[in-house]
């Protein structure tokens, strides 16, 4: 698909919407629309006039870009009362992904796994998470998704499933008298019948309050100290291709916006 770099021109030129829509004669909403890349189409005369406004070329406002799709984690009844060390206790969690473009969101994976929690030393905690698939389910019945989504096929998909899922693990519990873990590894084992036997993530563990999740804010600074989350700031350096984050305060789910090929 066509994506429009307005946004990144515009503030690398210092250039506001209003001053643009001074500039060019085109109405703000529209300017807004473009810059957050929801317009529907753009006419060459609109085209030119920015180009123009801006002084770039064609090649650098509009460039192809892969579909850009979100995945989030729905917690299945999971208990999160706190965990003491060296507990160890099963969790169930439904992974789904949808087309930001359109579309309902889809059940992609259905699994459960065991959290042990345990102390490493009194200064350098650490949670480890062991994910076993007792429950393995793959639930999806578009075939695209189920290609584009195989953690097996790609590295960032299953990324990203580790860090929604400790996420919501540090964000709905106390592990130990509020001590939370400092860095969480996860290990992917018996996914696809061991074909990633063994594999492990290490999720940094960083400050954020949920209403500030977002690249924005990260990029700001603007970060909390009543909640530990994943550092998706880590991740996004990992993989340029993820685009976005947010959360969402009427779902309490996190979602994770990427690009595939």
């Amino acid at each position: 698909m066509i994506r429009m770099r307005l946004k990144e021109i515009l503030d690398n030129k210092g250039i506001s919407i209003t001053e643009l829509h001074e500039r060019t004669g085109i109405s703000k909403n529209t300017i807004s629309l473009m810059v957050n890349n929801k317009s529907k189409g753009i006419q060459y005369d609109t085209l030119n006039k920015i180009l123009n406004a801006t002084n770039v070329g064609i090649s650098d406002l509009l460039e192809e870009v892969t579909d850009l799709y979100a995945m989030h984690v729905k917690s299945i009844e999971n208990d999160y009362t706190p965990l003491k060390s060296h507990e160890c206790r099963p969790f169930r969690y439904q992974i789904w992904a949808d087309l930001e473009s359109g579309g309902e969101p889809e059940l992609i994976y259905d699994f459960t796994f065991s959290v042990l929690y345990f102390k490493v030393n009194s200064k350098n905690e650490k949670s480890y998470l062991h994910i076993t698939f007792d429950d393995y389910k793959p639930e999806h019945t578009n075939h695209d998704l189920s290609i584009k989504f195989n953690p097996n096929e790609n590295k960032i998909a299953l990324n990203v499933m580790a860090y929604l899922i400790v996420t919501d693990l540090l964000w709905n519990m106390d592990f130990a008298n509020k001590e939370t873990p400092s860095l969480a590894y996860v290990n992917w084992e018996g996914f696809e019948r061991g074909s990633i036997f063994g594999l492990s993530i290490n999720v940094p563990i960083s400050y954020a309050d949920p209403e500030d999740l977002s690249w924005e804010n990260f990029k700001k600074g603007k970060v909390g100290n009543n909640k530990k989350i994943a550092n998706f700031a880590y991740l996004k350096f990992k993989y340029p291709d993820i685009e976005d984050i947010h959360f969402d305060k009427e779902t309490g789910e996190t979602a994770i916006f990427f690009h595939f090929n």
